[in-house]
């Protein structure tokens, strides 16, 4: 019985071992390191060129000039000879108002002026005559005296005066254009009355203006007359060219910018009063330097990079940077002309992954 006892102990244990070693054998393949796969990116070349530095700014286009028709007099309106959006020439008769009881007050004035005048000559051949007669004794000094009187007091001063009053109200009922220009507005009709308050406007907009403010950067960095971008989305065409017409010397003491004005040929009349405009003012020009887009442009920190593309890898490159337009920078080193570098799907990317370019370039 012992030996039989045994017997199946060592069976038990045999079979115990054999179970361990199947758990724990070692694999027959060896395990080899996956390779890592290429990220897919957008390439494009540091090329060599030109490029400029601009400030953005905006405002509102207006008029070159504006100017409010106001009547020097009320009255009824007797005549409205243009239209909004009617072109108008200096000195044409805009509103004529009704003149009637004036024309009749000149003629009576006139009567006055002219009878006054014959009495004053009268009166100034009746002092000679009087005069004469005195130095004869013929008359006495009061006599002499009263003929005087009736010459210094007989003058026709103010009967014309009275007529020139009458034709300068008379010359008011006539409202006539300043200025060459279109009519931007108009706020009377035949038939109602004119009070002194503006009865039109009159816009000339063969050039416009864009009044607007840069910062303490830029203002030296501009000077009157240089020529600048204005971008209308409003027209939607090229940008039209302007030229600075005005630099404040003193800082808006709301903002702390600096008003400026630019002026915008309009010969056609395609940019409106009160369309909004964008500025562009170029600060700085650079030829014959190293550009690659902004998108390749990765920060971090103070320090700028870009990934270079070798040998199938990106190579995470430190840069330095010049001046940068809207899409572009300058490149003062860390690449060359023809690098291709990344410009989309940067965030997939560490220094040296694999990449496959998009499209295969």
């Amino acid at each position: 019985m012992l030996v039989k006892k045994y017997h199946w102990i060592w069976v038990l244990l045999l079979l115990v071992s054999i179970a361990f070693a199947g758990c724990g054998a070692p694999e027959t393949t060896t395990d080899q390191p996956q390779e890592e796969k290429a990220a897919l990116v957008d390439t494009e070349e540091v090329v060599t060129g030109n490029i400029s530095s601009f400030a953005t700014v905006t405002g509102k286009i207006a008029a070159d000039t504006e100017v409010s028709i106001i009547p020097k007099m009320g009255g009824k309106v007797a005549e409205v000879n243009f239209q909004v959006g009617d072109r108008v020439h200096k000195g044409d008769v805009l509103v004529r108002l009704e003149s009637t009881e004036l024309q009749a007050q000149l003629q009576q004035t006139r009567a006055a002026l002219a009878m006054a005048k014959a009495n004053y000559e009268n009166a100034k051949a009746n002092l000679e005559r009087i005069r004469s007669l005195y130095e004869q004794g013929a008359v006495s000094k009061q006599q002499l005296e009263a003929a005087e009187t009736a010459v210094a007091t007989g003058s026709p001063d103010s009967a014309a005066a009275a007529v020139q009053l009458i034709e300068a109200q008379l010359a008011n009922t006539v409202i006539k254009s300043p200025i060459d220009g279109i009519v931007a507005s108009r706020s009377v009709e035949v038939g109602e009355i004119a009070a002194q308050m503006p009865v039109m406007t009159i816009v000339d907009i063969d050039k416009v203006k864009v009044a607007t403010s840069v910062t303490e950067g830029v203002v030296n960095r501009i000077k009157l007359g240089q020529k600048v971008e204005v971008i209308v989305s409003a027209v939607g065409e090229a940008p039209f060219t302007g030229s600075i017409a005005t630099i404040s010397p003193a800082a808006d003491s709301l903002n702390s910018t600096f008003p400026i004005t630019v002026e915008i040929p309009n010969p056609e009349h395609k940019l409106k009063a009160g369309m909004f405009a964008e500025v562009r003012i170029a600060l700085e020009s650079k030829e014959g330097v190293l550009i690659l887009p902004k998108q390749a442009v990765v920060d971090s920190g103070d320090k700028k990079y870009v990934y270079v593309v070798k040998d199938n890898k990106a190579l995470l490159t430190e840069i330095s940077t010049g001046i940068e337009d809207d899409q572009r920078v300058e490149v003062v080193s860390g690449v060359l002309a023809g690098d291709m570098v990344v410009i989309s799907g940067q965030n997939k990317l560490q220094n040296e992954t694999p990449v496959t370019i998009a499209g295969g370039k």
